[in-house]
């Protein structure tokens, strides 16, 4: 019998979907953490907290929900594609499992 390695990690597709989505919609960059890359996960917390200040700071104005979404748009958005189609690494470069 044939002995069979994958070019895959060990974190699993699904689990990093439910990391993103627990972390505020992909916010907070909890798949980051989840996938070991701690340097992303604090950057993307960082900014994340930064820009969930900046929404509740203009609450109330007429502007809040386009900018919220901006904001969410750009910083959470790209990680949720590359989950999706597969694009998205651990660690070491290998891509998450199914």
């Amino acid at each position: 019998m044939a002995n069979y390695t994958t070019n895959t990690s060990d974190k699993k597709k699904r689990t990093v979907l439910l990391f993103w989505l627990v972390g505020a919609l992909g916010l907070f960059g909890l798949e980051y953490f989840y996938v070991c890359k701690f340097k992303k996960g604090i950057i993307r917390l960082l900014i994340g907290l930064f820009a969930l200040i900046a929404m509740v700071a203009m609450k109330g104005e007429e502007m809040f929900i386009p900018v919220s979404l901006l904001f969410w748009a750009i910083l959470a958005l790209p990680n949720l594609f590359k989950i999706l189609f597969g694009a998205f690494r651990d660690n070491v470069g290998q891509p998450i499992r199914e």
